[in-house]
């Protein structure tokens, strides 16, 4: 979403609403993980793990659970590449600690869910009915005198779900359908002024 808003903005203003956003960003983690651990943890230690796992996946779980479901995904995409296995669609994992066959429905790739779940067919048309909001949001706010700031801030965000999409399921979870609702309420908004 920041590397977005740099189109935006002259790169003094993309530096100072980037910073904010970061600074934001990390005393909200701190404080949550200061709660959340009742002031044992600042939460610093998960985002170094969670950047060691990128090139060791296997020192955290969340991460080898994910490259476990690789395979089974792509097979069974391969299985329904047009319409897909449908909603709920599940793989089988083996668990390499137990040694048994899990059944699980959740997914954690989200380009890839939408493959196994409604297809290519279904994944094109979604994501093609996304962009069209956009750009349907673009065109109506290029007129506005304050559209400059709204539309950085819509293209941002929703930069932001569809790199996020990768490997999580943001447009199916409840925060991305929540932004996609307020990205039609603008429009709806613009379009009735």
């Amino acid at each position: 979403g920041l590397a977005v808003l740099f189109f935006f903005f002259s790169w003094q203003r993309w530096l100072r609403i980037g910073t904010t956003i970061i600074l934001v960003w990390f005393t909200l983690f701190t404080l949550l993980h200061v709660i959340g651990s009742r002031g044992q943890s600042l939460g610093w230690d998960l985002i170094g793990l969670r950047l060691a796992s990128f090139t060791r996946p296997q020192i955290e779980e969340s991460t080898i659970t994910r490259m476990m479901l690789l395979t089974p995904m792509t097979q069974a995409i391969h299985q329904q590449p047009l319409l897909g296995s449908g909603l709920g669609a599940m793989v089988s994992v083996i668990d390499p600690r137990t040694k048994t066959i899990l059944r699980t429905p959740y997914l954690d790739w989200g380009y890839l869910e939408l493959l196994l779940e409604i297809g290519i067919i279904g994944t094109i048309a979604y994501i093609g009915w996304i962009m069209t909001t956009i750009t349907h949001l673009w065109h109506q706010l290029k007129q506005k005198k304050y559209a400059k700031e709204i539309l950085a801030a819509c293209v941002g965000a929703f930069a932001s779900l569809l790199f996020m999409e990768i490997t999580a399921p943001a447009f199916t979870h409840m925060y991305g359908i929540l932004s996609l609702v307020a990205f039609f309420l603008l429009i709806k908004s613009v379009s009735v002024e």
